[in-house]
């Protein structure tokens, strides 16, 4: 599994970037699968530190592909199940 950078662009009024969480997941085409991206875009803003702007994005662009990749693999592993789970309900209005 790896992570990869597929847009990562100036536009005229924002940066713009996708990120493939898993390289793994991919279509018969070899697509990168939705599920499986991350989208961001920042105001691009006229400073003269577009250096240091860039490494806090690519900072934010670290943690937030961390936890989404962290929420997408709980999520396909079905999760631990609760006591309550295939029990009943009292009837509504009890």
């Amino acid at each position: 599994m790896s992570i990869k950078v597929i847009t990562a662009r100036q536009m005229i009024d924002r940066f713009v970037f996708v990120i493939h969480l898993d390289t793994t997941k991919a279509d018969e085409l070899g697509q990168p699968l939705e599920r499986w991206l991350l989208r961001r875009e920042w105001p691009l803003k006229l400073t003269a530190q577009k250096t240091g702007y860039l490494a806090a994005i690519r900072a934010e662009l670290i943690t937030a592909s961390r936890e989404m990749l962290a929420r997408l693999v709980d999520e396909d592993s079905g999760g631990v199940a609760l006591p309550i789970e295939g029990g009943t309900l009292p009837p509504l209005g009890q």
